[in-house]
């Protein structure tokens, strides 16, 4: 008897294991039939881009869009329409990939007038997008965009690049390529790009926009990531100065970072371009964009001060996930991941200043850190 229930068992146990391992090569041959697909109907790219690399970049962007997805959307948002014109010669297509990370989603900006344009940011690659962006196009008469610049290498931004040069065979893409060094995930990014036909962008480097006086100008603003840039339009008919922030500054919330450090210097180097509005890469337009840097330098000090007073407020050394435990309220858990990113970050910028000193390390409990003896 014994004997026959374990048979029994290790029977289901088989079929179910085989039903597993069915229902994960459907979804394997599932995921390789669209980009083997698309690469067959644009032979050219595929003479372009190896199919490695197309694959690659084409699976690794679907898997975070998928991740980011299952996370959910605040209800609390400011409501966006899916394409806006904000001014003549700006068009604001929302990329449809809403999250807790992306906000709304991805706001890309297709500038200037006739049939050629200029635009920021390509969103993630979401099929969605990608059609409402070629439907604007044809709406506005615009048969060609000349030009994709790209404000960091996020998935969310630069996820849509080989739909566009399958929709634009001729256009031209640049993203900032800041030397590597050590940095191993920055040379992947790197050497990623320019297998897919991505350009270095230079700082300083500018772009005529079709149809009109102003020019984009690219500005190099690490802080939010090792590449990240914003692009000033300059208008020389308005004499006005318009930014796209990118990641550095949202139009509603605060935004994350790899280096505080480098993010401050940022902030105060928008400062003195002293733009009139900003639009960000996720959120609503800012009317008031000196303001909002303000209140993002001011923001980020008052958190440093209140991860300074928890500490000041115990003689017991703190983990970064107490310390998000004691100073943020309750959080969904991908929020909890950045609060815990963000205040690792400042952690990193005071032990740099040599005001915090770390008391232990261990890969169960992490790092703990307390106040440096004066």
């Amino acid at each position: 008897m014994w004997h026959a229930g374990w048979a029994r068992s290790m029977t289901a146990t088989s079929a179910a294991t085989t039903v597993v391992v069915a229902a994960l090569a459907v979804l394997a041959l599932k995921a390789l039939y669209l980009p083997i697909q698309r690469r067959r109907q644009h032979p050219q790219i595929a003479a372009q881009i190896p199919f490695a690399a197309y694959l690659s970049f084409d699976l690794s962007v679907r898997f975070r869009r998928y991740v980011l997805s299952k996370g959910g959307v605040s209800s609390k948002l400011t409501k966006i329409p899916d394409v806006d014109v904000l001014v003549p010669g700006i068009i604001r297509i929302l990329g449809k990939n809403p999250s807790r990370m992306t906000l709304q989603g991805t706001n890309t900006y297709l500038l200037g007038e006739g049939p050629n344009r200029v635009l920021i940011d390509a969103s993630d690659g979401n099929l969605p997008y990608i059609d409402t962006l070629l439907r604007v196009c044809e709406s506005h008469g615009v048969t060609e965009i000349t030009d994709l610049v790209i404000t960091h290498g996020h998935s969310d931004h630069i996820g849509g690049i080989l739909h566009l040069r399958e929709a634009f065979p001729l256009i031209k893409m640049w993203k900032f390529m800041p030397p590597h060094g050590d940095d191993k995930k920055l040379r992947y990014k790197n050497a990623e790009c320019e297998t897919l036909l991505v350009q270095p962008l230079s700082e300083g480097q500018t772009f005529q926009i079709p149809g009109t006086k102003a020019v984009l100008r690219t500005e190099y603003m690490p802080g939010h990531c090792a590449d990240h840039v914003c692009f000033v339009l300059d208008d020389t008919k308005t004499k006005q100065t318009t930014l796209f922030s990118g990641d550095c500054i949202l139009g509603e919330g605060s935004c994350v970072f790899d280096s505080l450090k480098d993010l401050m210097a940022s902030l105060h180097r928008l400062r003195a371009i002293n733009p009139r509005i900003i639009y960000p890469a996720h959120g609503p337009v800012v009317t008031d964009a000196i303001g909002k840097i303000e209140e993002y330098i001011t923001h980020r000090q008052q958190r440093e001060d209140e991860l300074l007073r928890v500490l000041t407020s115990t003689e017991a050394a703190l983990s970064s996930k107490e310390l998000v435990q004691k100073i943020y309220e309750k959080l969904p858990f991908l929020l909890q991941l950045a609060a815990r990113k963000s205040v690792e970050k400042h952690l990193d910028k005071l032990l740099l200043e040599k005001r915090v000193v770390k008391a232990s390390s261990s890969w169960l409990s992490g790092t703990t850190y307390r106040l440096a003896k004066v």
